[in-house]
Parts: C-alpha cells; sequence; structure tokens
C-alpha cells in the first residue's frame, strides 16, 4: 500500500497531525479536492481566495513545493511528467496531499483558516507539465488552469525578482520527444535571449503543453482578465464547473488583494488591473512577446491587446486542431 511503500513520510505526516499547531482535522476524499494551476504571477492567489471566499476549502498553498512541504522533493521545478506513469515517487506524496492526509506546515498553511475539513484548494504554480498526469492518476479531482497575459505575467515577475530557471525544458528529454521538439532550435537560441523574452518562452512551454494534452470538459480554464473586468460570467462559469453554489458575497474577495499581492500593484495604486503592462513593457517588447506566442500558436488567446482573444474552449489545442484538421 502507499502508507508501506512511503512509511517514513507517514510517519512524518502522522506526527505533524498530532503535534504541530495549529491542529488540522481533515477527513475528506479525493473527490473533495479541488487543484488550482497557473504560472508564477498569474493571479492564481487571488482567484483561490475568490474560489475560498466562504472559507468552505482548506486551502493549501504551493504544496508541491519542497521549501513548503517536505515530502515533494521529486516534484522539481519545471517538471514534466507523462500522464501514464505510476512512479511511487509522485503517486504516493501526491495522493496524500489531495486527501489532506498531511498536518500543518506554516507554508502551507499560510492562508488557511480551516481546522476541520471536508474539502481541499490546492493552489499550485509548478505544475502546469504535469496536470494531465494528475488527471489520469486522479480522475476524481477538479483541476482548473488560470491564464494570465505573458506580458504581464513576465513583468511581474521580473519585478519581484524571480529566478530565470530556463535549461529544464532542454534537460527533460521526455518533455522534448513528446511535445517541444519542433520548437528546440526556438529554444535553444532564447537562452542567449534577453530575460523578457527568456521568460515569455517559459510562459509558451508551461501553457502550450496543456492546452495540447487537454480537451474542454476536462479540466476547466480561465482567464485572470475575465475576473478583473467580466467577474460575473467568469465567476459563474467557474462554479458551474465546480458544482458549487455562491452568493453575492463572492464579490467583497474579488476587490480584496492576495496575500502576495506587491505594495505598487494595480488593485492597490487604482491602475487598471489589466492593462496597467503596457506602458511598463512597451510596444516593441510587446510585439516580439506576441512573435514569440506565434510559434506556438498561442498569439490566437492573447495579442497586444490586454484582453484575451477567444472565449475558454477555443483555447485548446486539441479543439483547434480538431476544427482545423482535413476530413
Amino acid at each position: 500500500s502507499a502508507c508501506l511503500v512511503g512509511s517514513e513520510m507517514c510517519i512524518r505526516d502522522r506526527i505533524k497531525r498530532v503535534f504541530n499547531w495549529p491542529p488540522i482535522v481533515d477527513v475528506g476524499k479525493l473527490s473533495g479536492a479541488l487543484f488550482l494551476a497557473g504560472t508564477g504571477r498569474s493571479g492564481t492567489g487571488w482567484v483561490a481566495n475568490i474560489i475560498n471566499y466562504d472559507n468552505r476549502y482548506r486551502y493549501m498553498y504551493e504544496p508541491f513545493s519542497p521549501r513548503v512541504v517536505d515530502t515533494v522533493a521529486a516534484f522539481t521545478w519545471g517538471l514534466y511528467i507523462r500522464p501514464d506513469d505510476r512512479s511511487e515517487q509522485y503517486i504516493v506524496p501526491a495522493r496524500r496531499l489531495l486527501e489532506g492526509k498531511v498536518g500543518h506546515y506554516p507554508k502551507l498553511d499560510r492562508a488557511n483558516r480551516r481546522v476541520f475539513a471536508t474539502k481541499r484548494l490546492l493552489k499550485e504554480t509548478r505544475a502546469n507539465l504535469w496536470l494531465k498526469w494528475l488527471h489520469v492518476n486522479f480522475p476524481e479531482v477538479k483541476i482548473v488552469l488560470l491564464m494570465r497575459h505573458p506580458c504581464a505575467a513576465v513583468n511581474s515577475r521580473i519585478k519581484r525578482g524571480n529566478l530565470v530557471l530556463f535549461d529544464q525544458f532542454l534537460q527533460q528529454p521526455m518533455l522534448m520527444a513528446d511535445h517541444l521538439a519542433p520548437f528546440k532550435r526556438d529554444i535553444e537560441e532564447a537562452k542567449d535571449a534577453d530575460e523578457f523574452s527568456k521568460r515569455v518562452y517559459m510562459w509558451c512551454v508551461n501553457h502550450y503543453v496543456p492546452l495540447r494534452q487537454f480537451k474542454p470538459g476536462e479540466m476547466h480554464l480561465g482567464f485572470y482578465e475575465n475576473f478583473a473586468e467580466h467577474p460575473r460570467e467568469e465567476i459563474r462559469r467557474l462554479f458551474a464547473f465546480l458544482g458549487e453554489p455562491y452568493d453575492d458575497g463572492i464579490f467583497d474577495a474579488v476587490r480584496r488583494p492576495s496575500e502576495v499581492t506587491r505594495p505598487d500593484a494595480a488593485i492597490l495604486t487604482g491602475k487598471s488591473v489589466v492593462g496597467h503592462w503596457q506602458e511598463e513593457v512597451g510596444a516593441e517588447r510587446t510585439r516580439r512577446s506576441i512573435d514569440i506566442l506565434r510559434r506556438f500558436g498561442l498569439d490566437a488567446i492573447y495579442g497586444e491587446d490586454p484582453m484575451p482573444k477567444v472565449a475558454a474552449d477555443d483555447a485548446f489545442l486539441t479543439q483547434r486542431e480538431a476544427v482545423s484538421r482535413p476530413e
């Protein structure tokens, strides 16, 4: 069983559940887990708080980072996992997190306000390249992928000083063989590009892979910009997918910044939440970014305008390829 395979892991978790403070009693099942994915600075913290506006979930913050939970060392940054991979180094710790069988960790529960839980919300910015693996191995878990315009996300990451971890893509033969072979030369040349362009390539890889693997209905795709500009419709779509009720109290969470919002963020300064990046990034850098998106076919989703160009279901590459494929 999973516990026999990961006995040391189980023992650590049981100790934490008994002795760590504050205690958390989580009695949920896999079907009670909601997985919110996105890249860094894409608004996942903000949207997580919208989803959990009434504190119905145990909120697990970036649980697949070894800096947050000490049992997930196999989940390195930029990791790609093939959907049919059944390796216990991935399955065992993932199952324990998804089932809530881990005790209190200070960073994991930094935004959690529940002691007794039957549902959990796992917010993760490192999972895009193994979302399909998650879906195949844990089909009971609902998955939401949040997208934000690459120029906005990249601009925010640069201001935050996040590391540029680019080489991991080329160093994973299975990722290259399964998805990135057509772009190998571009990605290799991008290693010498400016930081902004390099980060846009990273954004493309992190979205091209899941949009190529999933079909509409298998996971929910949401747009950061729509939550900001059209919150009622975007929230309606999201909660219809979740099969959960909500009330007007949710719109208080729309107006509230997340725990990691910067002091100069638009939501605090009164600037446009959606378009404030345009002045900072500039027209020329924006055009170069969209040219990179075009190589992956992702320019059909985002262009020079801040708002997404398509409805969510039309963003899936499987759907678009099926429409364009001759009979």
